[in-house]
């Protein structure tokens, strides 16, 4: 009997414990993680004569990226050498997806090619557009945040795997907002500013500019002597 009372006083104390932290979880706020999304919809400027299409297939296909950049969890920087990932602050889709899709869906909006798709499953593409993003993260630094994005995006002729067009940079833009929904429109503005450079390059690949042709060489009349 004596065992049964000290088993039951054991379990009581257990449940007393276990009832005093249910009541103090009540009162605490649980953080939730919140997902974002680089995102835009492109302005796309005709030219003063519109042409149309280009007559070709073009496959965009998955960008690379680095192990350190390619999971959801966003990554803030400290310094060069100390790197960090958010717990609750993550992308709503792993990054390698959502800029080769932002690509995909600004070079088929600009109306240069035919046809722009991610896979060609009957058909070989006449083009693909690959490259690598090489940085996409936030710095903390005391007062100073800022956007980094770093990438190259290539346009290569499949026919002998030729890299015709290569357009690289390394971005970073101050945040002025630390909100991280202001993060992510910064990243997003400047992938779309620079997919547009980008397309221009396309553009000066297959439209190039037609050079100027040089003046004859006219004879010289000799002035008509003075009267």
């Amino acid at each position: 009997m004596r065992g049964c009372g000290r088993f039951g006083q054991w379990v009581k104390a257990v449940l007393m414990v276990v009832w005093a932290g249910s009541v103090l979880g009540c009162g605490a706020k649980v953080q939730s993680t919140k997902l974002y999304l680089m995102d835009y919809e492109p302005i796309i400027r005709q030219a003063e004569e519109a042409r149309g299409p280009l007559p070709y297939r073009v496959q965009v296909r998955d960008f690379k990226i680095p192990r350190t950049f390619d999971r959801t969890r966003i990554v803030y920087r400290y310094s060069p050498h100390e790197l960090n990932y958010y717990r609750y602050y993550q992308w709503a889709v792993p990054p390698r997806v959502m800029i080769t899709d932002l690509v995909e869906g600004h070079i088929a909006a600009s109306g240069m090619f035919e046809i722009v798709r991610r896979e060609f499953w009957d058909e070989r593409p006449d083009y693909e557009i690959t490259g690598t993003i090489a940085a996409l993260e936030k710095f903390e630094s005391g007062d100073f945040g800022g956007a980094h994005l770093a990438m190259k995006m290539e346009l290569i002729r499949s026919s002998d795997n030729a890299t015709v067009v290569a357009h690289e940079f390394d971005r970073e833009v101050e945040l002025r907002n630390p909100a991280m929904t202001f993060f992510a429109q910064k990243l997003s503005e400047i992938l779309e500013g620079e997919v547009e450079i980008f397309l221009q390059a396309i553009d000066l690949y297959f439209y190039p500019p037609e050079a100027e042709e040089e003046p004859e060489d006219l004879p010289v009349e000799p002035f008509p002597p003075l009267q």
